[in-house]
């Protein structure tokens, strides 16, 4: 059964794959050209979502792509100069400013991403699931 902390969960954790992947953030552009990215993605996802007690295939949930495109088209408002030719197309932006982290604040970023994720964990029950994590 798939819950709303469980696609919240999943959201949180759908770009993590870039932190393990060797490449980090590659842009559309580059996966379109280089297909091989997506699936060393995959397997990491398979592999995240495995550990921390979810289906997979909810990091391709529709509630999630649309979230992720609606940060992208934010993003691309606030931080990116003009792409050089048009893009793909995006929905509206959010309503609030992005604002880049800085090493300045990134405590601040780092602990709100951990507090959400235990948050999810605990709300999840993942923690009595999982051999030798303690709640």
């Amino acid at each position: 059964q798939t819950t709303d902390d469980a696609i919240r969960f999943a959201a949180l954790l759908h770009d993590a794959h870039e932190a393990y992947n060797g490449f980090g953030d590659v842009c559309r552009p580059a996966k379109e050209m280089a297909p091989q990215v997506d699936q060393v993605n995959e397997r990491i996802d398979a592999a995240i979502a495995e550990a921390m007690g979810f289906d997979r295939v909810l990091f391709h949930h529709d509630a999630i792509k649309r979230a992720d495109g609606i940060m992208l088209a934010t993003e691309a408002r606030d931080l990116m100069e003009s792409p050089p030719k048009p893009w793909i197309e995006l929905p509206p932006p959010r309503l609030g400013t992005v604002i880049p982290a800085s090493a300045a604040n990134m405590t601040r970023v780092a602990d709100v991403f951990l507090s959400r994720s235990r948050g999810f964990l605990y709300a999840l029950k993942i923690f009595t699931r999982k051999k030798g994590m303690n709640p």
